[in-house]
């Protein structure tokens, strides 16, 4: 886990050089179109804190329902015997089909959050280079830049979104590990019954 949590801490930092970066770049080319990127940033970041506990609830939920589910068939598969003894298995079958559908719920659930995110970066990301193309005519109309500076300004703000989607990730990846650490804890925590 560590070294996992190491690992996206040390890509998290790389995003945020190429991404500062970038954000330089476009300050020194025009502190107009810096600003519209300024401002998707921080909106980015307070979505991605949203989605990150949102994600690591549904991680832990899908984590203990999986849990469940192994747990039900190690329980069957070990009393098979006693199953087939006493004729029980539509019983068993019926709760370890119920088991099952409420991991699946719970991954279709985790899978769901992490299918919204990626729609709102993406909306985001967008709506900034609408943003930045209207802003981008503007100041060419005003011969203020040029086109090709606003070709650059579309193209900086696109790799911009590169590493912020990277970021995203890996507060996706890590939210995940926190929920499966979370879940470990539980479990050892338990008093032996």
């Amino acid at each position: 886990v560590e070294e996992f949590i190491i690992d996206s801490v040390s890509n998290i930092l790389k995003s945020v050089l190429v991404l500062g970066g970038s954000l330089s770049l476009l300050f020194w080319q025009s502190w107009r179109v810096a600003l519209v990127a300024l401002i998707v940033i921080p909106m980015l970041a307070i979505v991605s804190n949203l989605y990150s506990r949102r994600i690591k609830t549904a991680s832990k939920t899908q984590r203990t329902r999986e849990g469940e589910l192994a747990s039900t068939a190690q329980e069957m598969l070990t009393s098979i015997r006693l199953v087939q003894s006493y004729g029980r298995g539509r019983v068993d079958l019926e709760q370890f089909s119920s088991q099952t559908e409420k991991s699946m719920r719970a991954s279709l659930g985790a899978a769901n959050i992490q299918a919204q995110f990626s729609f709102v970066v993406a909306l985001m990301e967008a709506l900034a280079i609408c943003a930045v193309v209207w802003l981008g005519v503007w100041l060419v109309e005003g011969s203020a830049i040029t086109i090709g500076t606003l070709v650059l300004f579309i193209l900086l703000l696109q790799n911009m979104f590169k590493p912020a989607r990277k970021i995203v990730s890996e507060w996706y990846k890590i939210g995940k590990v926190f929920a499966s650490v979370e879940r470990i804890d539980d479990l050892l925590d338990r008093e032996v019954a």
